[in-house]
């Protein structure tokens, strides 16, 4: 089953993120990505950001990755993304939420529940 993944990452050009996205197409996956960082290039969606284009980009995916990359925990659009995909979640169940962390790559992941907040997992999979 095809599921739409959006990434949220500061760096769409760091290696990891890279790898994550070629193995998510390449299983099949749809994916879209944050914004260009702007320290690294254009990006049309950057007109309307903040005001619509993401909302709209992580409501219409069925799963939220945060890509967790050196300057990911110092930003604050990757914190709004985060909380755009916190408030969708906790009002609609979807997106699924998982955070790829750069200090622990052997986690896949994390989902937060509506009730029991983050719970680890093993793999792609909800627990839920």
């Amino acid at each position: 089953m095809t599921k739409g993944i959006f990434i949220s990452t500061e760096n769409t050009a760091d290696e990891r993120v890279v790898r994550v996205i070629d193995l998510l197409k390449a299983a099949g996956h749809t994916v879209t990505t944050s914004p260009i960082n702007p320290a690294n290039g254009s990006d049309l969606r950057w007109k309307d950001w903040y005001e619509q284009g993401c909302q709209t980009a992580i409501e219409s995916n069925n799963v939220f990755l945060a890509i967790v990359t050196p300057g990911y925990d110092c930003s604050t659009w990757m914190a709004i993304e985060f909380e755009t995909a916190w408030k969708a979640n906790q009002a609609s169940g979807r997106p699924r939420l998982y955070v790829l962390g750069a200090e622990r790559p052997e986690l896949a992941g994390l989902v937060f529940g509506r009730r029991r907040g983050p719970r680890a997992l093993h793999g792609w999979r909800s627990r839920r």
